[in-house]
């Protein structure tokens, strides 16, 4: 016998849960990143036209919460017509968030980088005693390796968590 439930959330509701999560799990400043940005998030809504919500009604929303400072930009777009305004207006806030976020990363792990993902191809498993191989041909320490996977782990690029014997290189 299965039971169903109703859950009634509101826009709202999602929209703050949703942020809560990007602003708890974003890295941050510490031992591997040392100049990271904050993260950046644009609220892209659809359907303009029939908009629940408005600009000030979720600037209003977040007023009192952490993540008001992650919150770049709210676009409402009628996704109905390509060229519109809206979509060119949501590609200059998008290039515009893109521009400022630069990781500094030192070369030889922006090489380790590439060359693990190519050595991954169709199989992104990698064991981390390869990993580290492949980092030392890099001129990477071996010694130095989990923060450097824990660097593109924390950037999304690869998924490392230091208690594993594997990376996975193409997520």
């Amino acid at each position: 016998k299965y039971v169903t439930a109703t859950l009634s959330i509101s826009y709202s509701d999602l929209l703050k849960q949703w942020m809560s999560a990007i602003d708890s799990y974003a890295p941050r400043n510490n031992k591997v990143f040392q100049k990271i940005p904050e993260p950046h998030v644009i609220i892209v809504g659809t359907h303009k036209e029939t908009a629940v919500l408005s600009e000030e009604a979720i600037v209003e929303e977040f007023r009192c919460k952490s993540y008001l400072k992650i919150l770049k930009k709210i676009v409402f777009v009628e996704n109905t017509d390509q060229n519109s305004q809206d979509f060119s207006d949501l590609k200059t806030s998008i290039q515009k968030v893109l521009n400022n976020f630069v990781v500094p990363t030192p070369a030889k792990w922006a090489l380790f980088r590439k060359v693990l993902s190519k050595f991954a191809g169709d199989n992104p498993v990698v064991p981390f005693d390869v990993a580290v191989t492949i980092g030392e041909q890099c001129k990477i320490p071996a010694e130095t390796m989990p923060r450097v996977l824990e660097f593109y782990h924390e950037l999304g690029v690869f998924l490392f968590y230091p208690k594993m014997e594997y990376v996975i290189a193409n997520p």
